[in-house]
């Protein structure tokens, strides 16, 4: 078993409105060195950074994020659905981010 799967993982599902494809992000897990980006997660390209609430979008159904879901659990993920950013998972982000660099620069 590892960390990932005894963790939940809030996620917030928006769909494409040029693709119909539907992003997972991640709001409380960095993408970048200072958290400034959360991560995301696409079936064409798996994970990357994006902004918290990409242009050109909007929240996707529970039926439309299924399947993306259903992949991501496959991966391990334990997910946990939210409709949107709070200062709270910025601040969790932001911090994770930190000791990240902070480990990274001592080993």
């Amino acid at each position: 078993m590892t960390d990932q799967d005894k963790h939940v993982t809030r996620m917030i599902f928006r769909i494409w409105d040029s693709t119909g494809e539907v992003i997972a992000i991640m709001p409380e897990v960095p993408s970048d060195a200072l958290g400034h980006y959360p991560l995301s997660y696409m079936r064409v390209g798996q994970h990357g950074g994006c902004n918290s609430c990409p242009h050109g979008t909007r929240p996707a159904t529970a039926g439309e994020s299924a399947p993306l879901r259903s992949e991501l659990e496959s991966l391990g993920y334990r997910v946990a659905v939210c409709g949107r950013e709070t200062r709270k998972m910025r601040t969790v982000r932001m911090a994770t981010a930190r000791a990240t660099t902070r480990e990274e620069n001592t080993t």
